[in-house]
């Protein structure tokens, strides 16, 4: 069953994705999708969201459970190291200051992700020599900095400005056209599939420094590769999609019950799983709540906090 999983579980993905475009305010036969008097509403809105669904939540899932193996956190998750806080950060920027430029908010976003990613790094190699402690603490300073930062502007701006602040950060997928859902889900599977690349060396490492070190394996080049990549998929995300939370945690404990820790099969059922689960729920909320617009970010939090508990719950009662 374990061996299965990364077959059986694309497919089941792109069935589960196709069939939940028939879902919305209206429901369409699937047969009849991409027909003359649909195809508008599929392409334009429902196909983009789907994409932008399945990018946040494989891209999360397979990032959280390489840092929950990395940093040996089962609570670690990939805004961990201050990148979210720091796309934020840019947004509230962009709203405040640059939002008459010819300027896309998400560009704002990655950008300022990026800069948190350069700095986090460059601290801890510099002061730290880059260690697993050095990471979490600068990347969680670098968030409750952004945190404070955001904070204070919505004291000073309007009610609304800290609405619509809010509404971006507890996750918005439905914002996207085509083209940004499909470049930024290729994005995201790019890296995954460069984050793979150390999906053996992963197996090595969780078993201890020494076990690692007399394999071979240089645990600083690989540091740098997960941080670094790990780091540029949640700032795609984020950037284009705000924060999506739980998903980075709940779905790697879900997948290694039924994979094991080989991580040559997991990070694949993790990227599956994480997109599906997030196109699953998002379509739930969007066909429910409908025409109210409910973030994503917040479903998935309201889902994921009792389920993480009763799998923690599971875990420590054996």
């Amino acid at each position: 069953m374990r061996r299965s999983m990364p077959v059986i579980l694309p497919v089941l993905s792109v069935v589960i994705c196709f069939f939940a475009l028939s879902f919305g305010g209206d429901t369409i036969s699937p047969f009849k999708l991409f027909s003359p008097e649909n195809g508008m509403l599929v392409t334009q809105l429902r196909l983009p969201r789907i994409m932008s669904d399945f990018m946040v939540g494989s891209g999360m899932a397979v990032t959280g459970l390489v840092f929950q193996t990395y940093f040996r956190n089962p609570l670690a998750e990939p805004f961990i190291l201050g990148v979210s806080g720091g796309a934020a950060f840019g947004v509230v920027l962009y709203m405040a200051f640059f939002a008459a430029f010819p300027v896309p908010q998400p560009v704002f976003a990655f950008a300022f992700a990026l800069l948190t990613v350069f700095f986090v790094y460059k601290l801890s190699g510099k002061f730290f020599q880059i260690n697993v402690g050095a990471l979490i603490l600068i990347g969680v300073g670098f968030n409750f900095f952004y945190s404070s930062l955001i904070t204070l502007s919505h004291a000073l701006f309007s009610e609304k400005f800290s609405k619509n602040v809010l509404l971006w950060y507890f996750g918005n997928t439905g914002g996207n056209s085509l083209s940004t859902a499909f470049f930024g889900l290729l994005a995201v599977t790019l890296l995954s599939v460069f984050l793979y690349y150390d999906s053996a060396r992963l197996n090595i490492y969780q078993l201890g420094d020494s076990v690692t070190i007399n394999s071979g394996v240089n645990i600083k080049n690989m540091t740098r590769r997960v941080y670094l990549t790990g780091s540029l998929i949640t700032a795609v995300t984020v950037s284009l999609c705000g924060t999506v939370g739980f998903v980075g945690i709940v779905v790697p404990h879900l997948v290694k019950r039924f994979t094991g820790t080989d991580h040559r099969i997991s990070m694949i059922a993790a990227f599956f799983a994480g997109g599906t689960l997030v196109a699953l729920v998002d379509t739930l909320s969007m066909t429910l709540f409908f025409p109210m617009e409910v973030p994503v970010g917040a479903v998935t939090a309201l889902v994921g906090a009792p389920f993480f508990i009763w799998i923690l719950k599971r875990a420590v009662n054996g």
